[in-house]
């Protein structure tokens, strides 16, 4: 799994990636990251994941929007990634705790992208 990696073709390529390794019920709202970052211009993201901080999170639950309070299936684990995003206008650099779950031998994000979309818009 290999999000920055997906950023190479842009948010189309995001897009497309996040379709197949999203959390299944966010899945179908994929295209609202994607046009989310074409509407700030957003032309690349870079992600790199701080391995030391890797770690199951057995308690963890999805902290907000249409899921909250949702126990994902599968082992999830907890992790601080940098993201380094660049727009026309320049680059900025975030970091944060992020969570994936594995559900038999599949990896998911959880990128609710209608609450990023509304977020931003």
């Amino acid at each position: 799994m290999n999000f920055t990696k997906a950023w190479g073709d842009g948010p189309a390529g995001a897009e497309n990636f996040l379709e197949t390794n999203n959390y299944p019920p966010y899945q179908k709202d994929s295209d609202l990251c994607r046009r989310s970052d074409e509407e700030r211009g957003v032309t690349k993201k870079v992600f790199t994941l701080d391995e030391k901080t890797v770690g199951l999170d057995r308690g963890w639950v999805i902290p907000e929007g249409s899921l909250k309070g949702r126990k994902p299936g599968g082992r999830v684990y907890a992790m601080k990634v940098s993201q380094l995003v660049t727009t026309k206008d320049g680059s900025a650099a975030v970091s944060g705790e992020t969570h994936v779950s594995i559900d038999e031998a599949k990896p998911h994000l959880f990128l609710d992208c209608a609450r990023i979309a509304s977020a931003s818009g």
